[in-house]
């Protein structure tokens, strides 16, 4: 990285913790393991009920993501007594293809069904993957991890498609079938990055394009486990 470049974004971070400390949160680090440098932001709990995140809904039974047959809108129902915390760049598991989610959002309890927004993250696939369920989704407990892909979900309407769209998605809407071709992108972009760091390719054999796939190879989950050992230490050690 350019000197500038850390310069900058020392600078920034000496800004927010400025402005942070008034209302009586901190900054702390970086934090630094191999390639990776984080930084944490300190502070009371606020009173109240913590939401569950998707992953903990999903898991324990509480929440289903439901297949509508439609690549770019699920449905999600909570049937619990406690709120849940959507996060756009959530990565759900099985239906037809895996997705991942685009909108951020408080899921209230006993919700009933709901529309929820999402872009396909496994191109190819629409039929049942092996034992899955096609018509729910099994787990989310992975996140998009590409930055081109989050900004591509979010863009607002600029580019026109040529006729191309995705499987099981309804003709005529060039806008969504151009932003899905940047999601597939990201995702073979962020697979190949992944190989070139393992030095092993990460495409399972089950399904070559899945993302969520990818994000289980278990070299990757090895190497993941070293960062977070090392860097949840240290933030646990500054707290």
């Amino acid at each position: 990285m350019r000197l500038w470049s850390v310069a900058a974004v020392a600078t920034a971070v000496f800004a927010a913790s400025g402005a942070l400390a008034d209302q009586g949160i901190r900054v702390s680090g970086p934090h630094t393991f191999e390639n990776l440098a984080v930084y944490f932001v300190h502070g009371a709990s606020a009173a109240g009920a913590v939401p569950l995140t998707l992953e903990e809904a999903v898991a324990k039974g509480t929440v289903q993501v439901i297949e509508t047959g439609r690549v770019n809108e699920l449905q999600i129902e909570n049937t619990g007594t406690e709120q849940v915390f959507v996060q756009a760049g959530d990565i759900v598991k099985g239906g037809k293809q895996d997705r991942v989610l685009t909108v951020s959002f408080l899921l209230p309890a006993k919700s009933g069904r709901l529309p929820m927004a999402s872009f396909c993250v496994e191109q190819g696939r629409w039929t049942v993957r092996g034992k899955e369920d096609a018509s729910k989704f099994s787990s989310a407990a992975e996140a998009m991890p590409s930055r081109a892909a989050l900004l591509a979900m979010a863009a607002p309407p600029t580019a026109k498609a040529g006729g191309y769209r995705p499987a099981g998605e309804v003709p005529g809407n060039a806008e969504v079938a151009a932003k899905q071709k940047q999601v597939w992108d990201s995702v073979a972009t962020t697979q190949n990055k992944l190989a070139g760091g393992l030095n092993s390719s990460v495409a399972s054999p089950m399904s070559g394009t899945s993302l969520q796939l990818s994000l289980e190879n278990e070299k990757l989950k090895l190497a993941r486990k070293d960062y977070l050992a090392v860097l949840q230490a240290k933030g646990e050690a500054d707290a």
